[in-house]
């Protein structure tokens, strides 16, 4: 949190986590984010910081199965 008056700025280091509103503020403020689907089999992660404040997020990568397959 931020001191009343206090700017502060949001970011995500990946595009695959995007802010989408609230991108910047003064005192309390709301930021929200959405996640991208992962279609690669590689797990990714990202980091999103609000005032100094950091989430990480970390996304496993996609099944390399198909369950309707049985053959």
């Amino acid at each position: 949190s931020t001191q009343s008056g206090c700017g502060w700025t949001a970011g995500s280091n990946q595009s695959f986590a995007a802010i989408t509103s609230g991108l910047s503020g003064s005192g309390t403020g709301t930021v929200n984010f959405s996640v991208s689907q992962n279609t690669s089999i590689y797990q990714r992660t990202a980091t999103i910081t609000v005032a100094g404040n950091s989430l990480t997020i970390y996304q496993i990568g996609a099944s390399t199965t198909n369950p309707g397959n049985t053959s």
